[in-house]
């Protein structure tokens, strides 16, 4: 057992050392917002746009519903006590297929909404590797890391190439901000 740590010690002391050595060598690294790439940039912000109006639109034919049960189980309430037995259970029947129409219109707009998000998600990140690889061998910069996801708590301020991403994009996108 002693041998092996013996042996992880002279393991990372031997890359400690050689270390300084490679970095000497003019390594750069930088790094990049995505997050605020993908919403920050103009491209983000029409797809949040368009994200809005396709929410307004999925929203009133479902507010329409939800009324309409509001309406039924109202109804219900004032006639409960008139009602016979089996005309509440046709009543309650009737309510939860409306209930079910209502669930499965709003489980379509949710995966519509998921896989319109999604869709943009790859395409702008397919988009954004190639801009931060064009950055990062204009700059020589041997390493591009994402910020958020290292949880950078200190870097020099030329290492952060996220605006000359994003101005890029929203270049490459033919919506850079005038």
């Amino acid at each position: 057992m002693s041998t092996k740590w013996l042996a992880a010690v002279l393991l990372l002391g031997g890359v400690i050392a050689a270390a300084p050595a490679y970095a000497a060598d003019g390594v750069k690294i930088g790094f990049v917002d995505m997050r605020q790439v993908i919403l920050e940039s103009n491209p983000g912000r029409a797809h949040q746009a368009d994200m809005e109006r396709f929410i307004k639109e999925h929203q009133a034919p479902l507010d329409k519903e939800k009324d309409k049960l509001q309406a039924m189980r109202d109804n219900f309430e004032k006639e409960r006590l008139t009602l016979t037995d089996a005309q509440k259970a046709a009543k309650q029947k009737q309510f939860e297929a409306e209930l079910q129409k209502y669930q499965a219109m709003a489980g379509q707009a949710q995966a519509a909404l998921r896989d319109k998000d999604n869709r943009y998600m790859q395409r702008s990140i397919s988009a954004i590797r190639v801009i931060i690889a064009k950055v990062a061998h204009r700059d020589h910069l041997s390493l591009v890391f994402e910020k958020t996801q290292l949880m950078v708590l200190y870097s020099e301020p030329g290492m952060d190439i996220t605006q000359q991403v994003m101005q890029m994009y929203n270049a490459q996108s033919g919506s850079a901000a005038k």
